[in-house]
């Protein structure tokens, strides 16, 4: 009798078969199911059916993950090629502004500066000035001079109530909350 294909494989020489059983001493001792010895047997053949069964499922499977992975790997491919585009945008925007700065640079230093204009009307400021519109007869008694800051200047006295604290209307002090 030929050995299995296991036996076979093994180049084992003595693949013999007990009476009753449908495998070989070897394939009985290591509990293979797949001992072929007596032939292409209903049992083995719906075994070999159900293996390759198995094995189209997980092949679908494989390849379904690997699509997925594909997909996934194309539109990072996809957004790292968008970001390196964008950031040479970015950059290329960047020397360019240096440039122009560089170009407004080298052309105001190239023309003198003019003296500085002010553009402050100080007429108009003047009519705006509060007071302005006094009496012609009214002086304003004030030191001039060396004395100017000597003298006192006349002013509330000491004795003065004092000043309306703020939001008040009777020129009360102001009048403290809390503990």
């Amino acid at each position: 009798m030929l050995p299995c294909s296991s036996c076979e494989s093994l180049s084992i020489s003595d693949c013999c078969v007990f009476e009753r059983s449908s495998k070989c001493n070897h394939c009985l001792s290591s509990g293979r199911s797949d001992c072929d010895v007596l032939g292409l047997t209903p049992a083995l053949t719906a075994s070999l059916r159900r293996q390759k069964e198995k094995l189209d499922v997980e092949e679908q499977r494989a390849r379904a993950t690997m699509l997925q992975a594909a997909s996934k790997l194309s539109r990072v491919d996809t957004q790292r090629r968008a970001l390196a585009a964008k950031f040479r945008r970015i950059a290329a925007r960047e020397e360019r502004l240096i440039e122009d700065l560089e170009q407004e640079e080298a052309q105001s230093s190239s023309t003198p500066n003019p003296p500085p204009t002010s553009s402050f009307d100080w007429a108009s400021a003047m009519l705006d000035w509060p007071g302005q519109n006094l009496p012609d007869d009214l002086s304003l008694d004030l030191p001039s001079g060396p004395d100017l800051f000597l003298e006192p200047v006349a002013g509330p006295s000491r004795s003065s109530p004092p000043l309306a604290a703020p939001g008040s209307s009777d020129g009360s002090p102001p009048v403290s909350q809390g503990s």
